[in-house]
């Protein structure tokens, strides 16, 4: 198993935080299609003066689930880019802290 690490340059602000969400996607071209509008959505944002990153984003065909981890100020953030992108969200983003590396 891999445990994602948090790169703190990667930060643009002190107060950002990681979120995990998840959305359905029923197979591959679907979730290509939406990670890519999430990656714009979250450019649009930062265009906009609210630094929204994609971090990773995971596709699980089996569970027909699209996983998307962000850094951004507040989940607030997090729900108005998936919203922007056009995505459904299943349930709360959560926020996570990844510690090391296994």
């Amino acid at each position: 198993a891999q445990i994602l690490t948090r790169d703190r340059r990667r930060s643009t602000l002190d107060s950002m935080a990681e979120f995990l969400i998840e959305t359905y996607a029923p197979d591959v071209v679907t979730a290509t299609s939406g990670i890519k509008r999430v990656g714009d959505s979250a450019a649009r944002r930062r265009a906009a003066g609210t630094p929204v990153h994609v971090l990773h984003t995971i596709f699980m065909p089996d569970d027909q689930t699209t996983l998307v981890l962000f850094e951004a100020p507040a989940e607030a953030d997090v729900h108005e880019t998936m919203n922007d992108a056009g995505l459904t969200v299943d349930g709360p983003a959560v926020e996570v802290l990844t510690v090391g590396a296994a």
